[in-house]
């Protein structure tokens, strides 16, 4: 029983930090990712930098709503007799919220796209999808994995 507790503690200090962390790795990629750009000014810096900061302010309540939302659809669905018609509206809510954070979040990576050069540009796109691939690759040694056990 101690054993169990203490694994339950385990997952929930788990989940309380691993999206900060989360957050805070991807932070730092995307520094090194800007900072590894040819001929970066700091003008183009500091413009990004803005543009990220807005969407960030804009996106975290969003995020937090959609905690929330997903939260309330884990317990409906384990209700004694889930509703479906309300399970089904949340599941509404989170696809609408979705969009909306993925629309902001492609609207501010236009923005930064229109501070590039042409040349940064290229390495850009060339080291996303550097990245893309690596974790394709990552999805996939995990998927055999799980296939092996």
């Amino acid at each position: 029983l101690c054993a169990v507790n203490s694994f339950a503690q385990n997952d929930v200090r788990r989940a309380e930090t691993a999206p900060a962390k989360r957050a805070e790795f991807r932070k730092e990629k995307q520094h090194q990712m800007l900072e590894s750009l040819p001929d970066l000014t700091d003008r183009q810096r500091d413009e990004i930098k803005k543009i990220r900061t807005e969407s960030r302010m804009r996106v975290e309540p969003q995020h937090k709503e959609l905690r929330e939302l997903r939260n309330n659809l884990t317990e409906l669905k384990r209700a004694e007799s889930p509703d479906q018609k309300e399970i089904d509206l949340v599941i509404d809510r989170i696809s609408r919220l979705d969009a909306k954070i993925i629309k902001s979040k492609t609207a501010a990576e236009m923005k930064t796209r229109k501070v590039l050069t042409p040349e940064q540009l290229k390495v850009l796109d060339a080291k996303q999808k550097e990245n893309m691939e690596m974790r394709d690759k990552r999805h996939e040694q995990r998927r055999e994995m799980r296939n092996t056990r």
